[in-house]
């Protein structure tokens, strides 16, 4: 896993046998905490609202966060109404569906970071999120637990004892490399994970997700040569296998449906079978290449992370998405960032929408940030005109 604590966020990436499988989000130390969704690995001061007999478990009242589910066979003791209880985000809300949480919150956590949070249930006024004793690095082994990685990259030193501290003794291996935590490849590959469409080798994929699930449509390029015996098999197995990386860095779970092509005889057919394995737990593979299957769901999908629903076409279309503006800003943070670690010793302008630039001028914090770093020579540019999208970073 690689870890940047940047200006304007901490991020993650998991990397398996050198592909990119997953992106993480989360907070910098001195922002607002709770300003963000609820998400996986968070920890709150609970109270049991609603006994669930034929669910098996029960309704969580969790204040501002509204209401998530505890199965009985997570919870740490017996279920009672009204009880006060600490929990911790197992899989994060779904649409209407609430979280999933667990009562064992202090898996992972260090003695003294347990403390702390024992402390503060005791101050709380009320259910709600219990303090950042968690730092805002450590939080994504709520989503990869550090028993499953080999070892962690981080872009400074500090970040590295604040995991090791949260953890507690774990024999996790911490290295610090900040050119390698976050680059331009890994940026662009951000940015191709959230395109409704895009084309890999001889395929075209498209995805639509929706409240009930995830749509991936996959066609052959309009180029590509129509493909016969070995040569179709070759294409289904080479198309499941990029899906399969795509899916887990789009972070989409849950139900699935994916439309390959139709295999054209009883050999292709069998190749499908065995190539959409790796997907996920498959339901169907339809004669006509239509594939049905589930996947575990815990965080939310990367689309969900960067969009909202557009107020002016409230449906839950892919279509009907815009990106927030929250996401616009910590991009261009990204990009500022990253042209500073390429160039030590330029001057850069920010140029954005404007409404981009106020966003950022109203977190002064993110530019201190950047300038300890980096040294003062960043500014906020001109705005763009208006109806201008994106940003530029530009040399001075």
């Amino acid at each position: 896993m690689l870890i940047d604590e940047g200006a304007a966020e901490t991020r993650a990436v998991r990397v398996v046998d050198g592909v990119v499988r997953g992106f993480w989000f989360g907070p910098t130390p001195d922002d607002p905490f709770g300003e963000a969704p609820l998400d996986v690995g968070d920890i709150l001061k609970g109270r049991v609202a609603d006994i669930a007999p034929a669910l098996g478990g029960a309704f969580i009242d969790l204040g501002a966060d509204g209401r998530g589910f505890l199965a009985a066979k997570r919870a740490l003791g017996k279920l009672i109404e009204g009880a006060v209880i600490v929990v911790r985000v197992r899989r994060a809300a779904d649409g209407r569906k609430g979280a999933e949480l667990d009562g064992d919150w202090k898996a992972g956590l260090s003695s003294a970071v347990r403390s702390q949070i024992e402390g503060a249930v005791e101050g709380a006024i009320g259910p709600g999120r219990l303090g950042p004793f968690v730092s805002p690095a450590a939080r994504v082994f709520g989503v990869w637990p550090a028993a499953d990685l080999d070892f962690v990259t981080c872009s400074d030193p500090d970040t590295g004892r604040e995991i090791q501290a949260a953890l507690g003794g774990s024999s996790l291996e911490v290295e610090t490399n900040s050119d390698a935590a976050w680059t331009d490849e890994t940026e662009s590959l951000l940015e191709t994970s959230l395109r409704r469409s895009l084309r890999a080798g001889e395929a075209v994929f498209t995805f639509d997700e929706g409240e009930a699930g995830t749509l991936v449509d996959i066609d052959r390029a309009a180029d590509a040569k129509t493909a016969r015996g070995r040569g179709e098999g070759a294409f289904l197995n080479a198309a499941a296998a990029f899906l399969s990386a795509e899916l887990d860095r789009r972070a989409i779970g849950g139900v699935v449906g994916v439309d390959f092509p139709a295999p054209t005889n009883a050999g292709a057919r069998q190749e499908l079978a065995r190539a959409v394995r790796r997907l996920g737990r498959v339901e169907e593979v339809g004669r006509d290449g239509f594939v049905r299957l589930t996947r575990p769901r815990r965080m939310r999908s990367l689309l969900e992370r960067a969009t909202e629903l557009s107020p002016t076409a409230p449906d839950e279309a892919r279509a009907a998405r815009r990106f927030t503006l929250d996401w616009r800003a910590k991009a261009a943070m990204r990009a500022l960032e990253t042209r500073a670690r390429a160039r030590a010793s330029a001057r850069f302008a920010l140029r954005a929408p404007a409404q981009i630039l106020s966003y950022i001028a109203e977190r002064p914090h993110w530019m201190t940030r950047l300038t300890a770093r980096h040294g003062a020579r960043f500014e906020l540019g001109e705005p763009r005109e208006q109806g201008g999208a994106g940003h530029d970073v530009v040399e001075r």
